[in-house]
């Protein structure tokens, strides 16, 4: 299952994400609420939407960090300490009491996008295990 999303910003051109198991889970790190943990609904090389139960404190244009929460450890062996966590940019928010979305458009070079898609991949299925 695949949901479109913006492929970098400043792009009209739309991307296919992967829709991640469900309890993906993340840390996430707002600007003005600290870090907390949410999970990945979707995900590519360009973006992620994140999903977090209740109200997060975070507007668009912030800037937040993502670092995948939960591993197995022997992942560490076969992937880059790097592809852990990435920094993104909020574009879009849709904040209630119950649960909140936010998507994000990641910032950084091309190979930490992709190496942090792989990793957050590698880790989902290694917990599957």
């Amino acid at each position: 299952m695949t949901s479109s999303a913006p492929l970098q910003p400043g792009h009209s051109d739309r991307a296919e994400r992967e829709v991640m198991p469900s309890g993906t889970p993340i840390n996430l790190h707002l600007p003005k609420a600290g870090s907390g943990i949410a999970n990945l609904y979707d995900i590519n090389d360009g973006g992620a939407c994140v999903i977090r139960r209740g109200r997060m404190e975070v507007s668009v244009g912030d800037v937040v960090e993502i670092e995948v929460a939960e591993y197995d450890t022997r992942l560490m062996e076969q992937a880059m300490e790097e592809g852990r966590k990435i920094q993104g940019v909020v574009r879009w928010c849709r904040l209630g009491q119950n649960n909140s979305r936010i998507g994000v458009s990641f910032v950084g070079s091309e190979t930490e996008r992709r190496n942090f898609v792989a990793f957050t991949k590698m880790a989902r299925a290694g917990l599957s295990d």
